[in-house]
């Protein structure tokens, strides 16, 4: 008993330090460079400015969204940790949540279910640095541990008498959940309704109480469900009632769809060709224990059958067959059957596949952890996995490491810039990620940037305002006169120049003749007062040179 102990203490200190390594691609450097999180950053900059600091310009170009959209914890966070700490604190502060978070919620829920099998805790770690998380999708990572802790927590009350403390409990985690992310907030409430159900299956099934009671019970829980979900549902009907979206949809080719599963596409970051040499490894440790799984849970059924006396009825013959852990490998095909039927993207939402294929695996480990398993298989699996992992840490670290130079890079030329000025950012660096990564500049600095993509999309909480915007100029040029590069103005409203043009890379020897136009522009009226390896920065030559 007393070894026992010891060793249970000792396995929570190694997971300490486990989750303490995994941290290291995000503590290395002072960014952690993502596509969106830039955005982010400087968003949750605009929102303190707009509401502590009066700033004039700023009410000119930005708004608050007046639709309560889901996706406001992120930036709410951001917004808090920023007014107390530079930015980049700020951001490191809700990474950290997130890694730390996400381990030990999923770690809580495998407890609950199966303490026994504490040791598949750790598989939730490659998972930490999914490719939505790189992309800088922190609301949406931030709700998968909401998800987590509130399917913990209904499992855990759910035998007990649900009082107005507990109601209210749940009611403020599924709100949460709901302002993190709506995908991920329909999907757990999917999930707990269906736990429910489940629940009424199996204790018929099973003869644990009788039908009326358990109907009793089952009306009582979903009517304190509905009490606890109301007002997120609510939210919920007017979010879609006054978002509309497109009709065309992408699908994705089965065959597609069906090697992200082989290859664990979900937690490829960066290089699909060096990642899969890992995450395919993975994936085989997962696939040995499905299939233990599956063996011993049809031997089960077997013995069962074979148990039951000859004149037996069917119905009497199946009971006891369905165990509570197959809810688990329900919710997990579930997911896998919504994987292969929706569709990945709307044209103004997207990446749906991936979101599904991330939450399928881990489902799946959670499904795993509620079976029968030799501990020494569990802990060998464990110690394989977590050499692939940090094998993976180690490459991103490598690119991490690289971004964080041209982020940098970029940081450094807002100390060139003047506060409340407006500036155009053109990116010719050739990244992928680098898509946002003009929105460093305004990260701490109070700047208008004409490069915003939350305030075009209509589901963050900040906007453009569209009515008051001043009509902004390129030297002397209108947005529109340039067909390849347009930025957001208003041509019915007052002009004003636009005081700093910021190039991320270099102009490419050869532009075709679009390009080479507004580069001849910048060039006419603008002085080139900074440059770096990664970037140039450009100032308009006259102060106020068109501002009415």
């Amino acid at each position: 008993m007393i070894k026992n102990i010891q060793l249970n203490k000792t396995e929570k200190y190694i997971f300490l330090l486990v989750t303490v390594l995994n941290l290291i691609p995000v503590l290395q450097d002072k960014f952690f460079p993502t596509m969106d999180g830039a955005a982010h950053l400087y968003n949750s900059n605009i929102i303190n400015e707009l509401i502590f600091e009066n700033n004039n310009l700023f009410e000119l170009y930005f708004s608050f969204n007046e639709i309560l959209v889901p996706n406001w914890i992120g930036h709410f966070l951001l917004s808090f940790f920023n007014f107390f700490f530079p930015a980049f604190i700020a951001e490191k502060i809700l990474l950290l949540f997130y890694l730390i978070g996400l381990p030990y919620a999923f770690r809580k829920l495998i407890k609950t279910i199966s303490s026994q099998n504490i040791g598949l805790s750790y598989f939730i770690f490659p998972f930490s640095y999914s490719f939505l998380f790189t992309l800088g999708f922190y609301n949406f990572s931030i709700a998968i541990i909401l998800m987590l802790i509130t399917l913990n927590y209904w499992i855990k009350n759910y035998n007990q008498q649900i009082l107005n403390k507990k109601i209210l409990i749940l009611a403020l985690l599924l709100t949460l959940t709901f302002f993190s992310h709506v995908f991920i907030f329909s999907l757990l409430m999917f999930f707990i309704g269906l736990h429910i159900l489940f629940n009424l299956l199996y204790q018929s099934l099973s003869g644990s109480i009788n039908f009326k009671k358990s109907i009793k019970q089952t009306l009582i829980k979903s009517g304190k469900l509905l009490i606890a979900s109301f007002i997120p549902l609510l939210l919920l009907f007017f979010y879609f009632s006054t978002i509309h979206y497109a009709n065309d949809h992408i699908f994705l080719e089965k065959q597609e769809l069906i090697e992200w599963i082989k290859h664990i596409h979900p937690i490829i970051s960066y290089n699909t060709t060096i990642e899969e040499a890992y995450t395919t490894k993975i994936f085989y440790i997962l696939i040995v224990l499905v299939i233990i799984s599956i063996y011993e849970r049809i031997n089960s059924i077997k013995k069962s059958f074979e148990l039951r006396k000859e004149g037996e009825n069917t119905l009497s013959k199946i009971k006891n067959i369905l165990i509570e852990s197959d809810f688990w490998m329900i919710l997990t095909f579930i997911i896998l059957f919504l994987y292969f039927v929706l569709p990945d993207s709307d044209y103004s939402s997207g990446f749906v596949s991936f979101r599904l294929c991330l939450l399928f695996f881990i489902f799946l480990i959670i499904w795993l952890s509620s079976q029968k398993f030799p501990k020494w298989l569990v802990w060998l699996s464990v110690i394989f996995l977590m050499f692939f992992h940090f094998k993976l840490n180690i490459y991103y670290s490598s690119v991490i490491k690289d971004l964080n130079k041209v982020v940098t890079n970029c940081e450094s030329a807002t100390e060139h810039i003047e506060p409340n000025s407006i500036v155009l950012p053109i990116n010719y660096y050739d990244h992928w990620l680098s898509t946002h990564f003009s929105n460093y500049l305004g990260i701490d600095n109070p700047i208008v940037i004409l490069e915003n993509y939350e305030l075009d999309v209509g589901y963050f909480p900040l906007k453009w305002n569209e009515n008051y915007i001043p009509n902004t100029l390129l030297g002397n040029i209108e947005s529109g006169k340039f067909l390849c590069r347009q930025w957001k103005s208003n041509k019915q409203n007052s002009r004003k120049s636009i005081n700093y043009v910021f190039v991320l890379g270099d102009f490419p020897y050869e532009l075709d003749s679009c390009n080479q136009a507004i580069k001849d522009v910048i060039q006419k009226n603008y002085d080139l007062i900074y440059k770096n390896e990664s970037c140039n920065l450009f100032k308009i030559k006259y102060s106020k040179l068109t501002d009415d």
